[in-house]
């Protein structure tokens, strides 16, 4: 659609103002009253699929210097054309620094209780030995500085190793034969009997005294 608009020549504008207002008198009641036109959005519906823009023409016969909506005599709707086709995907963003890491989740329950481990010589209290030629161990821990006593009684027939260590990977051998073993708190000690006949072993631990 093509709109024109007519512009008569500024003398006969002038001259026409001058005899107007030396015949009628010049006010704002009595200026010209002039075309106007006003655009408006057309939201999409049957008009225009896709919306567009409503041209209104008019005179502005109230003369406020804008086209009101009683002062419209003609309307054309310029539709808007149809959406294209979508574009092809761009290439993809470089990935984003890594977030921070989460709070710490909650404790899981605790584990079932291992199976129980093979009985060990018991401290403290006679323990018979088989006749053989296997040896026999005993070890532990001391809490505290104290003396390791080994008593085989009158056994002849059994002979005694002892060895020592800051833990039981690096105990070392430290006496033969020996009965009683000055061992420090935290140390790992072991006890192994090469016996020939029956004994009895007894193994106990004398905590020393703490000092005055």
């Amino acid at each position: 659609m093509r709109t024109f608009f007519f512009s008569p020549p500024s003398g006969i504008v002038l001259g026409c103002t001058v005899l107007c207002c030396t015949a009628l008198g010049c006010d704002a009641g009595n200026a010209p009253i002039e075309s106007r036109i006003r655009l408006d959005p057309e939201p999409p519906g049957a008009a225009c699929a896709s919306g567009g823009v409503a041209i209104h023409a008019g005179r502005d016969t109230n003369r406020s210097g804008e086209l009101d909506d009683e002062e419209i005599d003609e309307t054309e709707v310029v539709c808007n054309g149809a959406d294209g086709p979508t574009g092809a995907n761009g290439t993809p963003g470089a990935d984003g620094l890594p977030g921070a890491d989460g709070l710490p989740g909650a404790d899981g329950l605790p584990g079932a209780d291992g199976a129980p481990g093979p009985a060990g010589l018991a401290m403290g209290e006679p323990v018979r030995l088989d006749d053989g030629s296997n040896p026999e161990f005993i070890s532990g821990e001391a809490e505290s500085d104290g003396i390791l006593v080994v008593d085989l009684g009158a056994t002849t027939g059994a002979a005694r190793r002892i060895t020592l260590g800051p833990d039981a990977a690096s105990r070392e051998w430290f006496c033969y034969e020996c009965t009683t073993v000055p061992v420090p708190a935290g140390w790992s000690w072991q006890v192994e009997v090469d016996n020939y006949r029956f004994a009895n072993l007894t193994v106990w631990w004398t905590p020393l005294e703490p000092p005055e």
